[in-house]
Protein backbone atom coordinates (compact mmCIF):
# COMPACT_ATOMS: atom_id res chain seq x y z
CA UNK A 1 0.00 0.00 0.00
CA UNK A 2 1.11 3.80 -0.76
CA UNK A 3 -0.19 6.78 0.84
CA UNK A 4 0.17 10.36 -0.63
CA UNK A 5 -1.58 12.74 1.34
CA UNK A 6 -1.82 16.82 1.37
CA UNK A 7 -3.06 19.17 3.93
CA UNK A 8 -5.35 21.37 3.02
CA UNK A 9 -6.56 24.80 5.01
CA UNK A 10 -10.67 25.21 4.44
CA UNK A 11 -12.98 27.82 5.38
CA UNK A 12 -13.45 28.12 9.05
CA UNK A 13 -10.66 27.06 10.61
CA UNK A 14 -11.32 23.83 9.35
CA UNK A 15 -7.92 21.48 8.42
CA UNK A 16 -8.17 18.45 5.34
CA UNK A 17 -6.08 16.40 4.72
CA UNK A 18 -6.84 15.10 1.14
CA UNK A 19 -5.04 12.56 -1.04
CA UNK A 20 -4.57 8.83 -2.22
CA UNK A 21 -4.05 5.77 -1.22
CA UNK A 22 -3.13 3.11 -3.29
CA UNK A 23 -4.69 -0.72 -2.65
CA UNK A 24 -4.13 -3.16 -5.05
CA UNK A 25 -4.35 -1.99 -8.71
CA UNK A 26 -6.39 1.21 -7.69
CA UNK A 27 -6.27 4.76 -6.36
CA UNK A 28 -8.70 5.41 -3.48
CA UNK A 29 -9.47 8.94 -2.69
CA UNK A 30 -9.66 9.77 1.18
CA UNK A 31 -9.76 12.84 2.85
CA UNK A 32 -9.72 13.73 6.68
CA UNK A 33 -11.61 17.03 8.11
CA UNK A 34 -10.26 17.97 11.16
CA UNK A 35 -12.50 20.58 12.88
CA UNK A 36 -11.48 23.65 14.64
CA UNK A 37 -9.01 22.71 17.70
CA UNK A 38 -7.28 19.92 15.55
CA UNK A 39 -8.57 16.98 17.49
CA UNK A 40 -9.30 13.88 15.51
CA UNK A 41 -11.36 12.62 18.05
CA UNK A 42 -13.98 14.81 16.16
CA UNK A 43 -12.69 14.31 12.83
CA UNK A 44 -14.09 13.04 9.63
CA UNK A 45 -12.83 10.47 7.33
CA UNK A 46 -14.42 10.26 3.75
CA UNK A 47 -13.34 7.95 1.32
CA UNK A 48 -14.51 6.96 -2.53
CA UNK A 49 -17.15 3.96 -3.30
CA UNK A 50 -13.39 1.63 -4.02
CA UNK A 51 -12.03 1.94 -1.03
CA UNK A 52 -15.77 2.05 0.91
CA UNK A 53 -16.69 -0.92 -0.57
CA UNK A 54 -13.07 -2.67 0.22
CA UNK A 55 -13.61 -1.38 4.22
CA UNK A 56 -17.52 -2.90 4.02
CA UNK A 57 -18.46 -3.56 7.29
CA UNK A 58 -15.49 -1.88 8.93
CA UNK A 59 -15.84 1.94 8.79
CA UNK A 60 -17.01 1.71 12.53
CA UNK A 61 -13.11 0.58 12.88
CA UNK A 62 -12.18 3.08 11.13
CA UNK A 63 -13.83 5.93 12.28
CA UNK A 64 -12.37 4.29 16.31
CA UNK A 65 -8.81 4.39 14.71
CA UNK A 66 -9.48 8.11 13.58
CA UNK A 67 -10.82 9.49 17.18
CA UNK A 68 -8.04 6.96 18.98
CA UNK A 69 -4.89 8.60 16.85
CA UNK A 70 -2.57 11.28 18.03
CA UNK A 71 -2.28 12.45 14.37
CA UNK A 72 -2.88 11.89 10.63
CA UNK A 73 -0.12 10.36 9.82
CA UNK A 74 0.06 7.72 12.73
CA UNK A 75 -3.98 7.38 11.51
CA UNK A 76 -2.92 6.34 8.38
CA UNK A 77 -0.55 3.78 9.69
CA UNK A 78 -3.26 2.07 11.35
CA UNK A 79 -5.72 2.60 8.42
CA UNK A 80 -3.04 0.64 5.91
CA UNK A 81 -2.52 -1.99 8.45
CA UNK A 82 -6.00 -2.67 8.21
CA UNK A 83 -6.57 -2.53 4.34
CA UNK A 84 -3.25 -4.83 4.30
CA UNK A 85 -5.34 -7.65 6.45
CA UNK A 86 -8.65 -6.60 4.30
CA UNK A 87 -6.96 -6.95 0.64
CA UNK A 88 -5.22 -10.65 2.28
CA UNK A 89 -8.55 -11.78 3.56
CA UNK A 90 -10.21 -11.06 0.05
CA UNK A 91 -6.91 -12.52 -1.70
CA UNK A 92 -7.55 -15.90 0.29
CA UNK A 93 -11.42 -15.68 0.32
CA UNK A 94 -11.73 -15.03 -3.94
CA UNK A 95 -11.98 -18.57 -5.74
CA UNK A 96 -11.72 -18.65 -9.42
CA UNK A 97 -14.71 -17.55 -11.62
CA UNK A 98 -16.18 -21.22 -13.18
CA UNK A 99 -15.28 -22.01 -16.90
CA UNK A 100 -17.92 -20.74 -19.01
CA UNK A 101 -19.43 -23.16 -21.62
CA UNK A 102 -17.76 -22.89 -25.11
CA UNK A 103 -20.59 -21.34 -26.66
CA UNK A 104 -19.52 -18.13 -24.15
CA UNK A 105 -16.36 -18.21 -26.03
CA UNK A 106 -17.36 -18.88 -29.47
CA UNK A 107 -19.97 -15.85 -29.28
CA UNK A 108 -17.05 -13.70 -28.17
CA UNK A 109 -14.99 -14.57 -31.17
CA UNK A 110 -17.43 -14.23 -33.32
CA UNK A 111 -18.04 -10.67 -32.27
CA UNK A 112 -13.99 -10.20 -31.80
CA UNK A 113 -14.15 -11.07 -35.30
CA UNK A 114 -16.80 -8.84 -36.48
CA UNK A 115 -14.77 -5.40 -35.10
CA UNK A 116 -11.78 -6.75 -36.77
CA UNK A 117 -8.44 -8.86 -34.70
CA UNK A 118 -6.47 -6.22 -35.41
CA UNK A 119 -8.41 -3.68 -33.34
CA UNK A 120 -7.96 -5.81 -30.28
CA UNK A 121 -5.37 -3.63 -27.96
CA UNK A 122 -5.35 -6.50 -25.36
CA UNK A 123 -7.34 -9.45 -24.12
CA UNK A 124 -6.72 -10.67 -20.46
CA UNK A 125 -6.37 -14.44 -19.82
CA UNK A 126 -9.37 -14.87 -18.72
CA UNK A 127 -11.35 -13.18 -21.64
CA UNK A 128 -13.38 -10.79 -19.05
CA UNK A 129 -11.18 -7.51 -19.77
CA UNK A 130 -11.04 -6.43 -23.30
CA UNK A 131 -9.57 -3.50 -25.00
CA UNK A 132 -10.33 -2.37 -28.68
CA UNK A 133 -8.73 0.45 -30.75
CA UNK A 134 -10.93 2.78 -32.75
CA UNK A 135 -9.24 5.60 -34.98
CA UNK A 136 -11.58 8.07 -36.40
CA UNK A 137 -11.16 9.12 -40.46
CA UNK A 138 -11.21 12.86 -39.81
CA UNK A 139 -8.66 13.15 -37.27
CA UNK A 140 -5.45 11.32 -36.15
CA UNK A 141 -7.14 10.68 -32.80
CA UNK A 142 -6.93 7.17 -31.14
CA UNK A 143 -9.18 5.67 -28.89
CA UNK A 144 -9.14 3.12 -26.30
CA UNK A 145 -12.53 1.31 -25.93
CA UNK A 146 -12.15 -1.04 -22.71
CA UNK A 147 -14.95 -3.42 -21.46
CA UNK A 148 -14.67 -5.73 -18.26
CA UNK A 149 -17.19 -8.54 -18.82
CA UNK A 150 -19.22 -9.60 -15.42
CA UNK A 151 -17.72 -12.76 -14.22
CA UNK A 152 -20.09 -15.94 -14.31
CA UNK A 153 -22.74 -15.89 -11.50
Amino acid sequence: LQVAMAALLLPSDKLAYEGYITCGVNDCHIKITVPAGGKLCDARFECDWKLARLLLGSMEDVEQRLSRSCDVSSFLNKLTELLDGQLKHQMCSVSPPPPRPPSYYQHLCRDIEAVGWQRMVHIDPTFQDLQIKATYACTLCVHAYMQQLPPQI
